[in-house]
């Protein structure tokens, strides 16, 4: 937040009231207004989050949250051999090292 009011001040310096920068400063108010509305929400999520987190009371219960398949046999052979080949290449890359996954779509 101090960033956004470091850039209002700035807005109100001489150069910034010339003519020529009226276009870009009434565009930068617009994206000051972005920044704090944006601010305003991490600060409201961020509370939330604290709450929750020094509750004693679960946030989900396993029992009312919870949706359980049941997945055939036959779908994990087949899951197997689509993903097979991506799992050996997944096995020998390195991290962060980049894999184009098109080449391993069905």
């Amino acid at each position: 937040m101090h960033l956004a009011h470091s850039i209002e001040l700035s807005l109100g310096e001489p150069w910034a009231i010339n003519n020529v920068w009226k276009d870009v400063t009434s565009e930068i108010f617009e994206l000051l207004i972005i920044l704090r509305k944006y601010y305003d929400h991490l600060q409201k999520t961020n509370n939330n989050m604290k709450l929750l987190h020094q509750n004693d009371m679960l946030a989900r219960t396993p029992s009312e949250n919870c949706k359980m398949y049941s997945i055939s046999s036959c779908f994990v052979k087949e899951f197997k051999e689509i993903y097979e080949p991506l799992y050996q290449k997944l096995l020998t890359t390195l991290p962060y090292e980049y894999v184009e996954l098109n080449s391993f779509a069905p």
